[in-house]
């Protein structure tokens, strides 16, 4: 195994195994009109900060809320991920997960930033109304 195969295999276990502490249960759903509708849970990273800063460091009420999945992941499910140009196509799917206090965070994806190279995808989320 070559090291891009490495690195590839590293994501895929580091944002599954829930053993290792990392990864929690992640649900996707399609957006709105998206026939037939999709609904999968994979693992991945989730993370939620209920304050942010602003640019002079002052803290400022806010919240930022991302996910971290390996595309193989959701390939796997046979989650629809890309779009007839093949390229990730993930903006406007919702996200939920069970964040550190037992509450049910629901989101929706704003921004994405697939990672050609190890197949990971990081994505900003929203929230969902």
């Amino acid at each position: 195994m070559g090291l891009m195969e490495q690195a590839r295999a590293d994501i895929l276990q580091i944002t599954t195994d829930k053993k290792a502490g990392w990864a929690i249960d992640i649900s996707f759903t399609t957006p709105n009109g998206y026939s037939p509708a999709v609904t999968v849970t994979i693992s991945g990273i989730a993370i939620k900060h209920s304050i942010v800063n602003n640019e002079y460091g002052a803290p400022i009420k806010g919240k930022t809320a991302r996910v971290s999945i390996s595309e193989a992941a959701l390939v796997a499910m046979e989650y629809p991920v890309r779009n007839g140009d093949n390229k990730v196509s993930l903006n406007k799917h919702t996200v939920s997960f069970v964040d550190s206090a037992g509450l049910t965070y629901h989101g929706i994806i704003t921004e994405i930033y697939p990672d050609e190279t190890t197949g990971s995808i990081v994505c900003t989320l929203g929230d969902y109304q």
